[in-house]
């Protein structure tokens, strides 16, 4: 069985975000905000956003998109052999 952090990850990437209350519904984790501080720890980043209905006020968890790295271009193009020092 999966590890309540990676269905809660499986659930964020496929999913406009989770509640307290989606958390408990859907994924019969209690206390969702301890596994997003985990999943936080592991460099997961997350967006929180403040929603309100008429009789309530929660936090929307939503997994935030990770930055793109781009592999540092080399610089020579032998593999460094023709590499000279300046002096």
């Amino acid at each position: 069985m999966a590890s309540q952090n990676d269905r809660l990850l499986g659930w964020l990437k496929s999913q406009d975000g989770i509640t307290t209350l989606e958390a408990m519904q859907h994924l019969k984790i209690c206390r969702l905000s301890e596994r997003i501080r985990e999943l936080e720890k592991r460099n997961y980043s997350f967006t929180r956003t403040t929603e309100h209905t008429d009789k309530a006020t929660f936090v929307r968890y939503r997994l935030a998109p990770r930055p793109v790295v781009s592999p540092a271009p080399s610089l020579a193009v032998d593999g460094g052999a023709s590499y000279k020092p300046f002096h």
